[in-house]
């Protein structure tokens, strides 16, 4: 059983990415009949733009949905003058266009598919980062051995935190509902999205720091703090960082796995580099 899960690496080497950036990917199926994760990254001179989609069990042919929306966003991004101008439009829009889309899915009858996806989405540029969310797949970033998560899940649960927040209901009534609290709210395929996370303002980041963009499959093997120690474990080798990861939720959680999907970025902050010229004065310097 070990064997079919074993680890799939999702590496795509790009012609040009920022020297900025370090990147790590790995994706499990578990022990699901079907991988209905779909997860990619685009790198360009100006910036990167990496994404997890998680196609939802339950709906039709939620791996055809996945890779579409994942498909649309990749290309919607690749038509886009860089650096783009207004990312968070560039993300609303970009939302709806898959929404859209994976509404429209039809099977080989013609008829419309009732399929459904999350995702998530992050795109760097220089130390600015922008991130979009739809769903409960999740994008944390780690920060001095912190871990912090940009995203909320998007399920039944959080409009019952709301609710108890404003006294809408008792807690009585929470408790009786929270049974139903993981069931989506917001997922790509509505046709009209309910809830959506994007930041308004960049995210600056900072040497060092660590986005990990997920499927659910890993916050709910994983706890943060063992998210954290493996990153740390990694520094010196970053690229093996969602390898591990997804081979100790093998190693630790072997029975009923879903589809776990982990797509990591570390920035590295640009510093200036002396070359002395060839034949030159050892105290003359040019910027790399």
């Amino acid at each position: 059983m070990l064997e079919e899960m074993q680890t799939t690496l999702q590496l795509y080497p790009q012609e040009s990415l920022p020297e900025t950036i370090r990147i790590s990917a790995a994706t499990i199926r578990g022990t699901r009949e079907y991988q209905e994760d779909s997860m990619r990254y685009l790198g360009t001179p100006q910036g990167v733009l990496g994404v997890v989609c998680d196609g939802m069990g339950g709906k039709t042919k939620g791996g055809l949905a996945s890779a579409c929306a994942m498909e649309t966003l990749l290309e919607y991004y690749q038509e886009e003058p860089k650096p783009l101008k207004d990312p968070r439009r560039f993300y609303e829009q970009a939302v709806s266009l898959m929404d859209r889309k994976v509404a429209r899915l039809k099977d080989e009858e013609g008829n419309y598919l009732d399929s459904g996806t999350t995702v998530v989405s992050v795109m760097i540029e220089e130390n600015q980062m922008h991130f979009m969310s739809v769903g409960d797949s999740k994008i944390y970033l780690i920060r001095e051995n912190c871990i912090y998560a940009l995203t909320r899940e998007h399920n039944y649960k959080l409009l019952l935190d709301e609710s108890l927040r404003e006294s809408a209901i008792t807690y009585e009534e929470y408790e009786r509902e929270l049974a139903k609290g993981d069931a989506l709210i917001s997922y790509l395929g509505m046709n009209g999205i309910k809830v959506m996370d994007i930041n308004f303002q960049p995210l600056m980041l900072e040497d060092g720091d660590v986005i990990i963009l997920c499927s659910d499959g890993l916050y709910k093997a994983l706890t943060e703090e063992q998210i954290v120690n493996i990153v740390e474990a990694c520094q010196e080798e970053f690229t093996e960082t969602a390898g591990i990861i997804v081979q100790t939720i093998l190693n630790y959680v072997p029975h009923a796995l879903d589809n776990t999907s982990v797509l990591c970025f570390k920035y590295i902050e640009a510093k200036e580099m002396n070359r002395t010229e060839k034949g030159g004065n050892n105290n003359e310097s040019s910027e790399m």
